[in-house]
């Protein structure tokens, strides 16, 4: 009992004990104490809670003026006004019932310090709470959250509910904001999880005006209003989510997910979709994005999609954008803590690249293995700051193994190609290398190797941080790789230590067998090598010692000495020696310091020719330089003196060259007092005198002079150069000058600053001539803006830069160049006026003018441009490009269309083409890719004349037109009138990429007049095909059927001038030599060249009757055929022209031929060969006229046997009997014949006249005796006339008429063969005769 009493006084007091406390809290007091139990028992080291205020009934219905936490940083929560009203009796049913929990005030400054404590206990199983919690509502009215966490200050208004089971089987919540200030903004969220069957249910939305929250994040103030809505439904077994995202009406975001059970596993579908996304705090945009995956989570998850025009504002300038980018990835499966992707295909324009890897979380390692493909290098030009080309491939392998990395690398360029680099020398290049790194900074590379087969860089090395030593080695065994006419090999190797106490450099260079060719001449070194040591300490110290020793063209060459350099001692070189052949240099004791300067240094070369090496370049004459210290002077002196005499070398040269002065405190202000003139300059663009002066200081600047005097150029110019600080400034104050007799000025002082590579140009503005240049702006490797402006500049000028351009005219221009200078943008438009050439044979064609504009924006250049001349030609051209950088194919695509007058441009063609004319109206579009030249469109042809006096051609009435289709030109229509025939055209022309132009056209005349000379008139049908390629060979063949000619012979002669020598004597400087008679005669023509295009002529003339053969008293008809082969040049002609009948008339004598042959052996000039030969027998004498020669230069020879005299011979043929019994009269008539036969007797004769007159191919006067052949010793018995044509091909018709009455008679030719002629005639007395006729060549 008294035990149970001990009991019950316990629990009393314990009773009294906590009744006496719950009574104290609900005091003033006790609510002050237990605010600071709390707080204390709260708080902690890193992070301290303040709360005060505490009132209302402990501990049910509990409020709290204020709760401050803070972290060793400062205050990052606050809490104002907060209230927490629950049932005391929920908890009796293990339930505890929340009424309310509110707050008027929240404010989040800022995100807390990170306190991360590890905690390696195990766990204890999943979580348990005593009791269910059901809160009835949620409320703060004003929750702040700072711009630290959101971008910008807000405040936004809480309400909501919940309730979670005491084994969270279930948890339910809603929760709306309210934006209080700013853009609207509202936040809903109603979430239902559930734990046995893992189910989910969630739907959350958020709307946002412009300028809202989300805005503030992403650092877009321009963002539009943002709504977003994520919904989720299903459990472990099978569920979807779904979410939207809109920006305004334009940007717009959806994905999918749906997961379901697959056996032991769950597979999943997802998809995201978006539009346009420009996030520049993140500096990424996009112009549309799609992503899918499927799979299962345990097994394999395949991943595909697209990101279009991918932008990365984090990239390089200088390099490409991503552009749009392509990924296929297999990844299998995340199950123990391992990521094994199968594979990857990420690709872009730039590259692609294709591989696999693997991450084991658990150990921290992993590794990814890749294919990196480059399929041009042309991207990369702007980076490397020249033009590259080429494709790459690399195999990559990198690692991270708890934290260490590593990488290693093989691949291959191939292709490569960069301006002045040889192909042979890159074309293939070899890449392969290690490398490591650690979490602790330490680096090491090993074998990293770049080589081909004409050279090879090695580079290993190691070290910490910016720290470490470098060794390299150079191997080149081909030095013809690198230079034309260079042969040998040379290593290197070097030693680089850098980021420690000092920077250090061990340089040794070995060339074998060097020789380099330069014209005339190679210089050649056995062995020459370079020894070097270099060392920088942190304090700018520099110290080193070189040494070289060789030959060169068998002459030994050494250099030996040391140097040194600090900011106390300045520069000091103890020794530095050197000799080669009679080249001296010597150095001593040599001190450039801040207050005093000792030592000297001299190179004499007594004769440049002296030296192997400098003879091989042309370099002549003396040279000598000294340099004198003066160390009496207060800061130091230097005086120097380079003289040289009678210098010569590379087409330049100097009489003398004198350079003077001194330069006071070197090593501080740097005074400089220097004069250079040099005399009888040579190729030095047409000065013969220069002279030059430098007078100031390092501190205020150098005040420069020159003048420059010559034939066609001078100069006289004033500047004035600055060293800044941070720049060098060159004020030019004064220029002046001229080139020929344009005249050449500034027409007011300018600026030029450099700034490293950073190049500023102040307004400048140069007179030239009438015109004026002006030039503003920046050069800058990244960002130049550099303009200039042309107005009136007389062509004239290019002659200096590129003599035999012969231009005339004046050009106005404005061109900006935008951007870095390794790949600038350049805009352009320009206008040219007045455009001539230089020469006699283009002095009467029209001035042309020009005006457009261009641009090129990396490798994308524009042109638009109009041409006109005269006032019928204008034409357009415009076009779009894509320009290589390096040895890369050109792509273009060009529109040309206008009219083109093409008389006044004939005078172009030479002496040889006459009056020309025609019209082409071009319409065409061409596309170039590389050698590949395609297009579309249309060229009419109209109004086309042309003369070729030598040969007698003349067309007329010209029109066409040609059709662009793809590569091949089309010759739809060409047609010219030639007399009262016509040319015509057709066939096709096409751009072979190796053969050139690959032709087949076909030419067709029919009667057309080909020849019309004094000499010859022919008129030709032919139907001729023109086939080949320049490179291969051009063939013309096809049949030509010469419908009619007259060869009229020695036609082509002309009345024979005296030629008159005229000598001009006491010419001063002429020498004297004795005069030569000329001979007039025809200048051949020049062989062609060796490369001219190759001919092949397969022609088969046919000439079945008319062509006449008339003149010096011939008057025969020819016909046959020949083939011609060979070239124009040289053709081989087989076959030719034989009589059908012919007679020759001698005074009153007619005589028949034996012989008659027309051969064409020179078709170059179209200039028949003769063959005929006519006899007769007169007094038993038998007399000849043998006539050959050329149409144009016949030779005509009067042959007797016995032999006679040619005037005994005639007298004979025309009389009958010798000269000595012939009159006066008759002794004029043997004159006359005999200058008929010469040539001597101008023009046409009567009959010739007439018969032309008529139309007639016969019209002749002769005797019937003269008709058989025989003589009848005295005069003519009878004078018969005969005229006749041919009707139709092969049918002959004509008249003869006698004196006598009844002489006329009808006569009728018909050709049955080529061999059998039928003739007939029958007379006005009813007689008649017919006969057949068989003619042979043998």
């Amino acid at each position: 009992m008294r035990a149970l009493r001990i009991a019950a006084y316990v629990f009393v007091a314990i009773g009294v004990v906590l009744g006496l406390a719950f009574a104290g809290v609900q005091t003033a007091p006790g609510k002050r104490l237990l605010a600071s139990v709390a707080s204390n028992l709260a708080s902690s080291p890193d992070q301290k809670i303040n709360i005060s205020g505490i009132d209302g009934f402990v501990p049910t219905d509990l409020r709290i003026a204020r709760v401050e936490i803070a972290d060793r940083t400062g205050p990052w929560l606050r809490v104002e006004d907060a209230h927490v009203a629950w049932s005391f009796g929920s908890l009796l049913q293990r339930r505890l019932r929340i009424e309310i929990v509110s707050a008027a005030k929240i404010a989040v400054l800022r995100a807390p310090a990170s306190t991360e404590t590890r905690d390696d206990k195990p766990g204890r199983g999943g979580i348990q709470l005593p009791f269910d919690i059901d809160l009835r509502a949620l409320r703060i009215d004003d929750l702040q959250l700072a711009a630290a966490l959101g971008g910008i200050d807000s405040h936004w208004k809480l309400a909501g509910d919940a309730a979670i089971a005491r084994d969270l089987g279930e948890i339910l919540a809603k929760l709306t904001a309210d934006r209080l200030d700013g853009p609207r903004g509202k936040l809903t969220a109603d979430v239902r999880l559930e734990r046995a069957s893992r189910g989910i249910a969630a739907d959350i939305t958020l709307d946002e005006d412009p300028g809202g929250m989300i805005a503030a994040l992403a650092q877009r103030p321009d963002l539009p209003n943002i709504s977003l809505k994520l919904s989720v439904q299903g459990d472990q077994r099978d569920g979807t989510a779904e979410l939207l995202a809109r920006a305004g009406d334009q940007a717009t975001a959806k994905g999918n997910l749906r997961w379901m059970l697959d056996g032991n596993d769950t597979g999943f579908q997802g998809a995201l979709e978006a539009g346009p996304v420009d996030v520049p705090a993140q500096g990424v945009a996009w112009m549309g994005l799609h992503l899918k995956a499927d799979g299962k989570l345990t097994d394999t998850i395949h991943v595909q999609g697209t990101v279009k025009e991918l932008k990365l504002a984090t990239l390089d300038p200088r390099l490409p954008q991503p552009g749009t980018v392509t990924i296929d990835a297999t990844v299998a499966g995340l199950t123990g803590g391992k990521i094994a992707v199968k594979s990857f295909d990420i690709g872009m324009p730039l590259m692609r690249m294709k591989g696999d890897g693997d991450y084991v979380s658990a150990d921290a390692r992993g590794e990814v293995r890749a294919t990196v493909d480059l399929p041009s290098l042309q991207s990369l030009s702007a980076m490397a700051g020249r033009a590259l080309s080429g494709k790459a491939r690399i195999d990559l392998t990198a690692g991270i193994d708890k934290g260490d990395l590593s990488a290693r690398w093989q691949g291959r360029i191939e292709g490569f190609g960069t301006p002045d680099v040889p192909p042979s020398l890159m074309a293939t290049v070899d890449l392969a290398g290690n490398a490591t790194l650690t979490p602790g900074d330490d680096w090491t590379l090993r074998d990293v190797k770049v080589g081909s087969d004409s050279g090879t860089l090695t580079v290993s090395g190691h070290g910490r941080a910016q720290a470490g030593t470098l060794d390299l080695m150079v191997d080149l065994p081909r030095l013809a790789a690198f230079r034309a006419g260079a042969e040998g090999a040379a290593t290197a190797n070097a030693t680089v230590g850098f980021g420690g106490p000092e920077t250090s450099l061990k340089l040794k260079v070995d060339s074998r067998n060097v020789t380099y060719q330069v014209p005339g001449q190679a210089i050649a070194s056995r062995r020459l090598v370079l020894d070097t040591t270099v060392s920088l300490a942190a304090d700018g110290t520099l110290g080193g010692t070189l040494q070289v020793e060789g030959d060169v063209q068998d002459q030994p060459l050494t250099l030996d000495g040391r140097f040194a350099h600090d900011g106390k001692t300045g520069l000091s070189v103890p020794r530095l020696q050197g000799h080669w052949s009679s080249a001296v240099l010597d150095v001593a004791d040599l001190v450039i310091a801040q207050t005093r300067t000792t030592g000297h240094a001299r190179l004499t070369i007594a004769q440049l020719k002296d030296i192997g090496a400098l003879a091989a370049l042309g370099l002549e004459g003396g040279l000598v330089a000294e340099v004198t210290a003066d160390p009496k002077a207060p800061a130091g002196r230097l005086d120097v003196s380079v003289k040289g005499t009678d210098l010569t070398g590379r087409g330049m040269g100097a009489g003398t060259l004198d350079l003077n002065g001194h330069i006071d405190d070197p090593a501080g202000r740097a005074a400089t007092d220097l004069t250079l003139e040099a005399t009888r300059l040579r190729g030095a663009g047409g000065l013969s005198t220069l002279k030059a002066a430098a007078k100031g200081d390092r501190a205020s600047g150098i005040d420069v002079t020159l003048q420059a005097s010559g034939a066609e150029l001078s100069a006289d110019l004033a500047a004035r150069i600055e060293f800044l600080t941070e720049e060098i400034r060159v004020a030019l104050s004064r220029f002046t000058g001229r080139y020929r007799n344009i005249p050449l000025g500034l027409n007011a002082p300018t600026k030029v600053a450099v700034a490293g590579a950073r190049i500023v140009i102040d307004p400048t503005n140069l007179r030239v001539g009438a015109g004026r240049v002006a030039l503003r702006g920046t050069l800058d490797p990244v960002a130049s803006d550099l303009q200039a402006e042309i107005a009136g500049l007389p062509l004239a000028l290019i002659d200096t830069f590129a003599p035999g351009t012969g231009l005339e005219g004046t050009l106005q221009a404005k061109v900006r160049a935008t951007g870095a200078m390794a790949s600038p943008r350049l805009e352009a438009n320009y206008s040219a006026a007045g455009v001539r050439v230089r020469r006699p044979d283009a002095a009467l064609i029209p001035a042309l003018s020009l005006q457009g504009t261009g641009s090129l924006a990396g490798d994308q250049a524009s042109l638009d441009a109009r041409l006109t001349a005269g006032g019928n030609t204008n034409l357009t051209v415009k076009g779009t490009g894509t320009l290589p950088r390096g040895a890369g194919p050109v792509a273009a695509r060009i529109a040309i269309a206008g009219s083109i007058d093409i008389a006044p441009f004939a005078p172009l063609l030479g002496n040889d083409i006459r009056n020309v004319t025609g019209r082409l109206r071009p319409d065409l579009s061409v596309s170039i890719n590389g050698t590949q030249i395609s297009g579309t469109g249309a060229i009419d042809f109209e109004g086309g004349a042309v003369a070729l006096p030598e040969a007698g051609l003349k067309l007329s009435g010209g029109q066409g037109r040609f059709v662009l289709q793809g590569d091949t030109l089309q010759v739809q229509r060409l047609t010219f009138r030639a007399g009262t025939g016509t040319v015509n055209g057709s066939g096709s022309m096409r751009v072979d990429a190796d053969g050139g132009l690959a032709l087949d056209l076909g030419l067709a005349t029919q009667r057309a007049l080909l020849v019309s000379r004094p000499d010859m008139v022919a008129t030709v049908s032919s139907t001729l095909r023109i086939t080949g390629t320049p490179s291969a060979g051009i063939e013309i063949a096809g049949p030509v059927t010469i419908d009619r000619a007259e060869i009229s012979v020695g036609g082509g002669q002309t009345a024979s001038f005296p030629t008159l020598d005229v000598r001009e004597i006491n010419k001063p400087g002429a020498p004297v030599a004795a005069t030569q008679p000329s001979t007039a005669r025809r200048t051949p023509k020049a062989p062609p060249p060796p490369d001219e295009t190759p001919i092949k002529l397969a022609l088969d003339v046919r000439a079945p009757q008319a062509i006449f053969v008339r003149g010096r008293g011939l008057d025969a008809e020819m016909s046959g055929q020949l083939t011609v082969s060979g070239s124009p040049g040289a053709p081989a002609v087989i076959g030719g022209f034989t009589m059908r009948r012919g007679t020759f008339s001698l005074g009153s004598r007619r005589l028949t031929f034996s012989k008659g042959i027309v051969t064409l052996d020179n078709l170059n000039t179209i200039d028949p060969r003769l063959d005929f030969l006519a006899t007769t027998t007169a007094n038993s004498a038998t007399i000849g006229v043998a006539i050959t020669g050329t149409s144009r230069e016949p030779k005509l020879e009067i042959t007797s046997t016995p032999s006679m005299p040619p005037d005994e011979a005639m007298a004979l043929l025309i009389f009958g009997k010798p000269a000595s019994q012939l009159g006066a009269s008759e002794l004029l008539q043997v004159a006359q014949a005999l200058a008929e036969l010469a040539g001597q007797s101008p023009g046409d004769s009567v009959l010739s006249r007439l018969r032309k007159g008529l139309g007639l191919d016969q019209l002749s006067v002769g005797s019937s005796s003269s008709r058989t052949g025989e003589s009848s010793g005295g005069a003519a018995n009878g004078v018969s006339l005969e005229a006749g044509r041919y009707v139709a091909p092969g049918v002959y018709i004509g008249a003869r008429q006698g004196a006598a009455g009844n002489s006329s008679r009808g006569v009728v030719q018909l050709d049955v063969f080529d061999n059998i002629k039928v003739e007939g005639d029958i007379g006005a007395d009813s007689t008649g005769r017919v006969g057949v006729k068989a003619e042979w060549d043998y």
